[in-house]
């Protein structure tokens, strides 16, 4: 659990994925560590050091305007370390519009010219995926928080305590599981109308059985 952390502010996806060759595994950690100091970011460091793929999650404020502006600076200074130690900025997840816009760091003019003469001869009229990688959106361009961030506080029939753990990963999974939840529970009433119980998944049991 380092993405919501109880009693700690959330953490989010960002520069997760890094890497370098494993001997600079080491000093690269800790360069990180003192960049991420420096603009006062918290997380835990995981992944795959075997193979020097750094995985982490940053309390980043992604929902002010200062809070985007830092996140921002962070994300091309993180970039530029990466860079510098002859690393990658996605070791495992590829770049997408999280970092796509930082690529060129990494790769430079002429190569980033060749990505776009490349998908261009595939993808003329630049229908598939657009954005992502070549002529992407901003990073700091459509996030799912932002200064405006103002969620939908719909009025609901079920009880979801806020203390569950499920609850706390809101915004990005609690849909999903609410989804799940009634599923379930759609579950138990099709197997009490039909007397069936292969109708129900077997996950649905425990609310089934009022356990």
């Amino acid at each position: 659990m380092t993405s919501h952390v109880p009693g700690e502010p959330l953490r989010w996806e960002g520069f997760e994925d890094s890497a370098v060759t494993p001997e600079k595994l080491g000093a690269y950690l800790r360069d990180l560590r003192r960049l991420m100091q420096a603009f006062h970011y918290e997380g835990s460091f995981y992944g795959h050091f075997g193979h020097a793929c750094v995985h982490t999650r940053m309390d980043y404020d992604l929902e002010s305007t200062e809070g985007v502006r830092k996140f921002r600076q962070f994300m091309e200074e993180a970039a530029d370390l990466v860079v510098r130690y002859g690393g990658s900025l996605s070791g495992e997840h590829g770049d997408g519009q999280a970092r796509a816009e930082l690529l060129p760091k990494m790769f430079g003019p002429e190569i980033m010219q060749a990505f776009r003469e490349f998908k261009s001869l595939w993808d003329p009229d630049w229908k598939m995926n657009p954005g992502k990688l070549i002529e992407p959106y901003r990073l700091d361009e459509n996030l799912r928080l932002g200064p405006g961030y103002d969620p939908w506080q719909p009025e609901t029939h079920f009880k979801f305590p806020m203390t569950t753990a499920a609850w706390r990963t809101l915004p990005c999974a609690a849909s999903e599981w609410a989804s799940a939840a009634a599923t379930k529970v759609e579950s138990c009433v099709r197997a009490s109308a039909s007397r069936e119980t292969k109708s129900t998944p077997p996950a649905a049991a425990p609310i089934c059985s009022g356990r």
